[in-house]
Formats: C-alpha cells, structure tokens, sequence
C-alpha cells in the first residue's frame, strides 16, 4: 500500500512538473529562452578554457620559478656613497 501511494504521488508531482514547465515555455518567449542559455553556455565554455589553457601553461614553463639574487655595483661605481 505504502509503494502504490509513492509512486502515485511520484507521477502526479512529475505531471504536475511538466505542466508547470509547459506553461512557462507557452508564457516566455522560446527564443529569449535560447539566447539566455547560448549566452550562459558560451561564458561557461569561455571559462573552462581558460582553466584548461591556464594548467597546460603552468605545467609546460620552463620558468623555475626560484629567486636570482640582484647583483650589485662595485662600491667604486656606485652612486650612492
């Protein structure tokens, strides 16, 4: 009794979902519907590749990322005395 009540409740909310879904599709233009969600997918395209481009980068630098000591002038040639 318990599972038959489940799983009728489960098909009424998903009707009721997809009715809920199908309004709002009827209400709101499709098309700006489509264009926010190019919009968004191309900004979260955008910003998987500069992640992807950003490690690539880091792991193929030659750089060894150590600090090189600045070297000096001689006290005979340097300005300030």
């Amino acid at each position: 009794m318990r599972l038959d009540f489940t799983i009728c409740i489960s098909i009424l909310l998903a009707i009721l979902f997809m009715g809920t879904a199908g309004a709002f599709f009827l209400y709101v233009p499709v098309l700006a519907i489509f264009t926010a969600v190019t919009l968004l997918l191309g900004l979260g395209l955008m910003f998987a590749l500069g992640l992807i481009a950003g490690t690539r980068w880091r792991k193929s630098t030659a750089f060894p990322h150590r600090v090189v000591p600045i070297r000096r002038l001689p006290q005979s040639l340097s300005v300030v005395r």
